[in-house]
């Protein structure tokens, strides 16, 4: 049975200890929490109604290799979003798509500010497969319904239909996932970036998102576009929503 006490006190650990969030700041680590809450809410809903899968030994230990073997190359592609983000930050001030630099010894090289967003994009497509991917391995979709999760979009709608606490997937946009999953997305450096795709919209023209420094009141009254600013947060934010829930897998994985 989950103890949501000893659940939240494991979290703590997990977020203030020594590991991946000990260089984060105080807003990353209270976005973990947060999400991990979302998640705790979700398991104990889903455990009243007998819809956590029960795991043998060998289930368990497959999908704690699998599990392991994504988050390594999931640490590559942060890897490289980190490269991107010093490269990025260092630019001067332009409206050129290329932007130069140069490596170790001296050797000019340059990347393109779409090539840019496309690792952005799949990272974050990346990120939505890995967290789908560890939901249905751990919740029994086939009680609850005869379709098929072909998406973390599929198994938030069949969970908030079955009016089960939906807080975690917030800002989880599977449509914007999709757009970077068929690379159908089209960027327009201008106004600091846009990026015309498909996406959700209410997602970036609500609180808290709405907010963000670098929105403006007219990027919140439409419907074509998002910054390379929010694709840029919607990634960082998604490998936070991922470490949630890894930290959630490894608590459920002790109990179930």
């Amino acid at each position: 049975m989950i103890d949501k006490t000893e659940f939240l006190r494991f979290s703590d650990i997990m977020i203030n200890g020594r590991g991946k969030m000990s260089d984060t700041s105080p807003t990353m680590k209270s976005y973990t929490k947060e999400k991990i809450i979302f998640l705790i809410d979700l398991f104990i809903e889903l455990e009243k109604k007998s819809l956590i899968k029960k795991l043998s030994p060998e289930e368990k230990f497959r999908f704690d290799k699998e599990v392991n073997d994504s988050l390594q190359n999931i640490a590559d592609l942060n890897k490289l979003r980190a490269d991107y983000a010093r490269i990025i930050k260092n630019r001067p001030p332009s409206n050129s798509d290329r932007i130069k630099f140069k490596d170790e010894i001296g050797n000019e090289l340059e990347i393109t500010m779409t090539q840019y967003v496309i690792h952005y994009g799949i990272t974050y497509s990346a990120l939505c497969e890995l967290m789908k991917f560890i939901m249905v391995k751990i919740i029994d979709f086939d009680k609850i319904t005869k379709k098929h999760m072909d998406g973390i979009g599929a198994i938030k709608k069949t969970l908030k239909e079955n009016e089960f606490p939906i807080g975690f997937f917030w800002d989880i946009d599977n449509r914007l996932r999709n757009s970077f999953f068929h690379m159908d997305f089209v960027l327009k450096n201008e106004d600091n970036g846009r990026i015309y795709c498909d996406f959700t919209p209410e997602i970036y023209s609500s609180e808290p998102w709405s907010s963000f420094s670098w929105r403006k009141s007219e990027d919140n009254s439409q419907k074509d576009y998002i910054k390379i600013t929010d694709l840029f947060w919607q990634s960082m934010n998604a490998d936070l929503s991922t470490f949630a829930l890894i930290g959630c897998f490894v608590y459920m994985m002790k109990i179930i």
